[in-house]
């Protein structure tokens, strides 16, 4: 995978493995497995040390590095839609 960043351990496999999900610095990949069509989460402006979805699959949540690293909240699947910055 071009980007993968290794400082981190943030790789995500949906359930279905139809798609992974990693941090490449400052940028959410999202990659379909069998057609490697990819779509990125928008919003940081350092390296994203964490990644994590709820329960449901549909929200991923996504923290940065630094003393006030950005918290950002997506709505999984649905590309570059932010709803949550703090």
């Amino acid at each position: 995978m071009i980007g993968f960043n290794t400082d981190y351990t943030n790789l995500l496999w949906t359930p279905d493995d139809n798609y992974v999900l990693y941090s490449s610095n400052a940028l959410i990949v999202q990659m379909h497995i069998e057609t490697r069509q990819q779509w990125f989460f928008i919003g940081h402006t350092d390296k994203i040390s964490a990644i994590a979805f709820n329960h449901q699959l549909s929200l991923l949540a996504t923290i940065q590095t630094g003393s006030n690293g950005k918290k950002l909240i997506f709505k999984a699947f649905y590309k570059e839609q932010c709803l949550l910055l703090s």
